[in-house]
């Protein structure tokens, strides 16, 4: 394969956001734009230079002459669809949150691994795509922080909820049965992305305990559901005995911002994950005649790295020339939603063993 021919399912605000990368990747040739609304299937055809648009998704995994298709439609969509794609033999990139429930996303990476096909997830976007985040993962390989024990992460808003103050048309991110969850899943799936890629992909969350909250003011929220929280989180520990302690808001009475803390038992970092104006982090350490230092570490790259859209569609495309996988594949995406379901079910808002629709 030379070049991968892709068709997009989905016609929305993050569809267009796919189009336009994959227009300016030259591995890739978008070949059909799909969408339930024609004039906005159009319209994202247009901003990409598409001829081909559909109505009928499933004309798009029937295509015989894609190799891939990206979904980028409201979660509540991704396993029926991601599904008959895979069983089309098609490759699938799966928008954010990779599937409703975490049996649904099993199936999904079971599927992908019977056919032979890669599925991958967006979480990987704001996450792992970026130089902050290879700067302090390129640490933790090093060895520089040993063994990791503490994970502290937050990020938070005083409002920003989607479907009220941030993009407020798309009323579905307020229906949990839709969207999924909220903040915790819309924002948390970033969040876990980074900190399963910290501390390596192989371990599993084995234990949650959380948060998750709503009714933080008296917004109207100009739709009869709004049943997701704005405020979630808890603690998880991991197979591997590390703790993470991990705090997300999109409407909240506290100072807001987004900061990680590592702690390793050689060293430990602090960083703004979702910074792109940031050019140092900062590493504490005992390198100086034993005692505790703190050094400012340079973030090459990032003045080049532009927005972090475009990268998802380019490390998709260039992973499957290069017989790789992607930067946040399925596998791993499936144990991101595990946790956050974990959380869910501590805090009583969700089953974490959902049954996968027939």
């Amino acid at each position: 394969m030379e070049q991968v021919r892709v068709g997009l399912i989905g016609a929305g605000m993050i569809g267009l956001a796919h189009a336009k990368a994959l227009a300016e990747v030259p591995e890739a040739e978008l070949r059909v734009v799909a969408d339930l609304r024609e004039p906005a299937a159009q319209e994202v055809a247009s901003a990409a230079n598409v001829a081909q648009v559909e109505t009928d998704w499933q004309k798009v995994v029937a295509d015989p002459s894609l190799d891939a298709v990206v979904v980028a439609t409201p979660p509540f969509l991704h396993y029926e669809m991601a599904m008959a794609a895979i069983a089309a033999g098609k490759h699938v990139l799966c928008e954010k949150p990779f599937a409703h429930s975490p049996a649904a996303a099993d199936a999904m990476v079971a599927a992908a691994d019977r056919q032979g096909v890669v599925i991958a997830d967006c979480s990987a976007r704001h996450a792992r795509l970026n130089p902050t985040y290879r700067t302090v993962k390129a640490l933790i390989d090093q060895g520089k922080l040993g063994e990791i024990y503490l994970i502290n992460h937050f990020g938070r808003g005083r409002r920003g909820r989607a479907g009220i103050e941030y993009h407020p048309a798309a009323k579905w991110f307020l229906d949990r049965s839709k969207a999924v969850g909220g903040i915790g899943i819309d924002w948390g799936v970033y969040d876990l992305s980074l900190i399963f890629g910290l501390l390596g992909d192989e371990v599993e969350c084995v234990e949650a305990m959380g948060f998750a909250v709503r009714g933080i003011d008296q917004v109207d929220p100009g739709t009869p559901i709004f049943d997701v929280e704005e405020h979630g989180g808890g603690a998880l520990r991991f197979s591997n005995g590390a703790m993470v302690l991990w705090d997300r808001a999109s409407a909240c009475h506290m100072d807001t911002g987004s900061v990680t803390r590592v702690c390793g038992k050689r060293g430990g970092v602090r960083f703004e994950p979702w910074s792109r104006q940031a050019q140092s982090l900062t590493y504490y350490s005992d390198v100086v005649d034993g005692l505790p230092t703190d050094v400012e570490v340079p973030i090459k790259g990032q003045d080049k790295h532009g927005g972090d859209h475009p990268h998802i569609d380019r490390d998709f495309v260039a992973a499957l020339l290069a017989g790789r996988e992607p930067m946040m594949p399925g596998r791993v995406a499936a144990k991101v939603l595990r946790a956050i379901f974990m959380i869910y079910a501590s805090a009583g808002v969700a089953e974490l063993d959902e049954a996968v629709p027939a």
